[in-house]
């Protein structure tokens, strides 16, 4: 999931790495909530480990199904899948926070993306980048973080009682497998939850 604030250039990234143009590609404009709708689409990664022939001075081996980067490395797909801006509160609804937090679901990782000119403000505003705290780009790395954290921990919360219940009615074990199970939802295994 591509994440950041509105206006940090999320749907400009995912353009650029699923090299989507012309009507298929993510809608950009200068104003914040452009995407509202999640933007789907494959990209190409490149490996960080370049195949292992060229290392040995060795030309490198047949071409893989996806092609090589200008370094040799070999490109492999992934989804994407470019999400509305947060903005602070998130987590607590602020903005259509839940449903945009609800579109990440589904992600195995998140590709932050963040606005290093400080000419945006929390919400997507145009901002003045001379009146930027020194910090702007830490803070901003910051609040988003703590969003999902925040939403992760109230959708826990609201199921606590039934981990208390099968902690309490059946033994500890129920509690904790009940626990563990909650962050399933978020491609989260047991033995990362652990």
């Amino acid at each position: 999931g591509v994440v950041g604030k509105p206006s940090a250039g999320k749907s400009t990234f995912f353009n650029a790495v699923t090299r989507a143009t012309g009507a298929i590609s993510a809608k950009v404009a200068a104003y914040p909530f452009t995407t509202i709708d999640p933007n789907v689409r494959e990209g190409l990664y490149a490996c960080l480990d370049p195949d292992p022939a060229v290392s040995l001075g060795r030309e490198p081996g047949p071409c893989p199904p996806h092609g090589r980067d200008a370094s040799g490395r070999r490109l492999l797909p992934v989804l994407l899948k470019d999400v509305a801006g947060l903005v602070p509160g998130a987590y607590a609804g602020a903005g259509k926070g839940n449903r945009f937090l609800n579109d990440l679901v589904d992600a195995d990782a998140f590709v932050h993306v963040v606005d290093a000119s400080a000419e945006t403000d929390a919400s997507g505003a145009a901002a003045d980048a001379a009146d930027a705290a020194e910090d702007a780009l830490a803070r901003e790395v910051s609040w988003v973080r703590e969003e999902v954290h925040r939403w992760i921990a109230g959708n826990v919360a609201r199921k606590w009682h039934s981990v208390r219940r099968l902690a309490y009615h059946r033994d500890g074990t129920a509690g904790l497998n009940r626990l563990l199970s909650l962050f399933n939802g978020y491609h989260c295994t047991n033995a990362t939850t652990r």
